[in-house]
């Protein structure tokens, strides 16, 4: 196996395909009938696919020096602004959080209830985005900048349900990765394109028995939302800086595309 191959599988399709198929297990058991456990269990998926790729690219020093401890033999003490591994941990453990409080009936017709979901996101993804982005100079501006519009984005994505929404994290995952290689940014590229290939798994397999299922969105924009913070902070200038904000537009195009077919289809 050539080293290419290797580094492709290890870190970049084990960790997707890995925490999907786990994800799909749970999904099949009894409690995979809940529609918060599902939501749970995608979404902590994702997380996990982000933080095991992470962990591949780098290595576990790179995510318990993000803690107060001191670490044998740590020849980087000083790299403690890389915290893109703990704040994927974060959200994999706020995922039940976001589930819990998603309220939609399956069958009924009526909108979700997610203010309160958008209002913990928003919270959420700027205390994790403020906390990711410690580099020198970073400010709040800087976190409220990736944090609001993926919480606005989530919002977006949980109203069309959880397969339409982890499809739209996949593009907008994929064109963060995209980015990544074309600007320097090797390792962020993979470990984006980790979390576009377990979105678009857990999408397939949440379709359609799982479509109701809408907490998802919260907890994946949060962490695309980081990783384009990152992005942003310190990929080279091969490309402009509003590049990376333009891909906000990816999921929102798919979503409002999404909603446009259904609409279409229910007119029929």
């Amino acid at each position: 196996m050539g080293p290419v191959i290797a580094y492709l599988l290890t870190v970049i399709a084990l960790p997707a395909l890995g925490a999907a198929a786990v994800a799909a297990a749970l999904l099949r058991t009894p409690w995979g009938r809940s529609e918060r456990f599902a939501s749970s269990a995608a979404g902590a998926a994702v997380a996990i696919s982000v933080l095991w790729a992470f962990l591949a690219e780098l290595d576990t020093y790179a995510l318990l020096r993000q803690f107060p401890i001191t670490l044998p033999d740590d020849d980087a003490p000083f790299e403690r602004w890389h915290r893109v591994g703990l704040a994927a941990l974060v959200m994999a453990a706020l995922a039940p959080a976001f589930a819990w409080g998603a309220v939609r009936r399956v069958g009924d017709g009526r909108p979700p209830i997610l203010v309160r979901e958008a209002v913990m996101a928003t919270i959420a993804a700027a205390a994790v985005a403020g906390f990711t982005v410690g580099f020198p100079g970073a400010t709040w501006a800087d976190a409220l900048s990736a944090a609001l519009p993926s919480a606005a984005v989530g919002w977006l994505m949980s109203r069309r349900g959880a397969a339409v929404g982890l499809g739209a994290s996949a593009a907008w995952a994929a064109s963060i990765a995209a980015l990544g290689g074309a600007t320097g940014f090797p390792s962020l590229a993979a470990i984006a394109a980790a979390m576009a290939i377990a979105c678009t798994a857990l999408a397939w397999v949440l379709r359609p028995a799982r479509t109701a299922a809408s907490a998802p969105g919260f907890t994946v924009a949060a962490l695309a939302g980081i990783l384009l913070a990152c992005g942003r902070a310190f990929a080279d200038e091969t490309v402009p800086t509003w590049t990376w904000s333009a891909t906000l537009a990816v999921p929102a195009a798919a979503c409002i595309a999404a909603a446009a077919a259904g609409a279409r289809k229910q007119a029929r």
